[in-house]
């Protein structure tokens, strides 16, 4: 499971948009040890059970993003990253 967490200039949250009910297809990668996998995103469109959802990110302004990855689901440990700084151009 993989969400992302968006802040608006000023810190407020900014709130995800519904897109669509999914069938989400699970993936695993199987990684030996100290090695590393890495994912590119296109957007910032994330999975919570079986609903998509997105964000509406207004051109031009700055936004602070986390993502937060539970790789065990809702009953294991989750991970976040540091916090990073977007414009959207």
């Amino acid at each position: 499971m993989l969400a992302f967490l968006v802040f608006d200039p000023l810190g407020n949250p900014v709130a995800p948009r519904g897109l669509a009910k999914v069938d989400p297809a699970f993936g695993t990668h199987s990684l030996p040890a100290r090695s590393i996998y890495t994912h590119h995103f296109e957007a910032l469109d994330f999975l919570t059970g079986s609903a998509l959802f997105g964000y509406e990110l207004t051109p031009g302004k700055s936004y602070k993003i986390l993502a937060v990855y539970r790789p065990a689901g809702p009953h294991g440990p989750g991970f976040s990253t540091q916090e990073v700084s977007l414009k959207v151009r």
